[in-house]
């Protein structure tokens, strides 16, 4: 069965016979749903006026304007009708929507007719859209630009397309889900991106068309009117650096694939040592490229968490003295910075091999002496 087909079955109720039947029901609710590029509510919730500007992707003129841009419509109308615009914003195989194949292909004839309908009518149902008032105010909440056009003013009314705030939502949501899955120990994400300073407007309350359908209760983002700054934040570690901040990330990978190929030779000899020994160097050096950019914050960062001393003062500028002068924190930093290390190690062998491996005392040992001479001479 199609996706369409597939949909339509979900939507069958009991009074309806067949899908035919249900298709005809729903057919008839498209001239009470209204096509709308812009929503007033959008820009303020008492706003009632809506906009369906042509969205033809004409790109001969030197403006960025909505008819310009790939900028899809809308449906507002009542919940009522929820079911009948569900299906006409269903996404099909190609990733187009019912209403695009509609409005420019027959590539839903077969599909219709297998049911008994007569394609060409329910297609006119279909897109038999309720009109627009075209005599509907302006509104006095809306930003309004005058602006002289030879010997009189043109009004310029601002509204946000409904797509691009559906779509910044969509992005906004994406990149917040990538920031909190990055934060997991095991997290394989080195990097990610935030947006900050933009406004947050709850849209709909639960049902989709007290604004549109493109959105159930959904959460709209707006940029701030100004010029974007960009900029780099540090994330920092709250209970504990190396939980937080140093995960099994490519750089660890890669490393570590190089540890695993030679630590599970059949021989040994110095230069196999001294490979072995370079690449521990190099997983060393990865997380103190962390160690480096959290000293390169403002002094006294750490007070706001919860970190244990011994990584205070290790990480945290403000208890530099204390940090060259005692080494009372250094064997509890070393154990932890081990332990980190070896988890990789396993983690990698896993990887590699698809098997387990539980590294000896011996191991530990080697790997906290390695780390204890770059502690000491850091």
């Amino acid at each position: 069965m199609s996706v369409f087909l597939d949909e339509l079955a979900k939507k069958v109720k009991s009074k309806d016979k067949d899908l035919g039947a249900c298709l005809l029901r729903l057919a008839d609710n498209v001239c009470k749903i209204e096509l709308a590029s812009h929503i007033g509510k959008y820009t303020d919730p008492e706003l009632q006026v809506n906009y369906c500007v042509p969205t033809d992707g004409v790109a001969d003129i030197n403006y960025v304007m909505t008819k310009t841009v790939n900028c899809q419509v809308d449906m507002y109308g009542s919940a009522a009708y929820s079911a009948t615009s569900s299906l006409l914003t269903k996404k099909l195989e190609d990733g187009r929507t019912v209403y695009q194949h509609l409005n420019s292909d027959d590539m839903l004839r077969e599909d219709i007719e297998s049911i008994g309908l007569a394609y060409d009518e329910i297609k006119e149902k279909l897109l038999a859209f309720k009109e627009p008032d075209s005599h509907a105010p302006i509104g006095n909440k809306l930003r309004q630009v005058y602006f002289p056009v030879g010997d009189t003013d043109h009004l310029l009314s601002v509204m946000q397309p409904a797509c691009v705030i559906q779509e910044l939502a969509t992005r906004a949501r994406a990149m917040r889900d990538l920031k909190f899955e990055a934060r997991k120990p095991d997290a394989d994400i080195g990097e990610y991106s935030d947006i900050y300073g933009m406004v947050s407007t709850k849209i709909g309350g639960a049902n989709a068309q007290n604004v549109s359908i493109g959105t159930t209760g959904m959460e709209a983002k707006m940029l701030l009117s100004m010029p974007p700054k960009f900029d780099k934040r540090v994330f920092l570690p709250q209970k504990d650096f190396f939980k937080e901040k140093v995960w099994f990330n490519n750089t660890f990978k890669d490393i570590y694939k190089h540890i695993c190929k030679h630590y599970n030779t059949a021989w040994e000899n110095k230069q196999n040592r001294e490979i072995l020994d370079y690449y521990w160097s190099k997983a060393i050096d990865e997380t103190y490229r962390f160690v480096y950019e959290l000293r390169a914050e403002p002094q006294g960062w750490s007070e706001k968490g919860k970190l244990p001393r011994e990584q205070a003062v290790w990480l945290d500028d403000k208890y530099i003295d204390e940090r060259y002068d005692s080494d009372e924190w250094q064997k509890e930093v070393v154990s932890e910075f081990a332990r980190r290390l070896r988890g990789f190690f396993v983690e990698a062998w896993k990887i590699e091999y698809r098997k387990e491996i539980t590294p000896d005392d011996k191991f530990l040992y080697n790997l906290k002496e390695k780390i204890l001479r770059v502690v000491q001479s850091d």
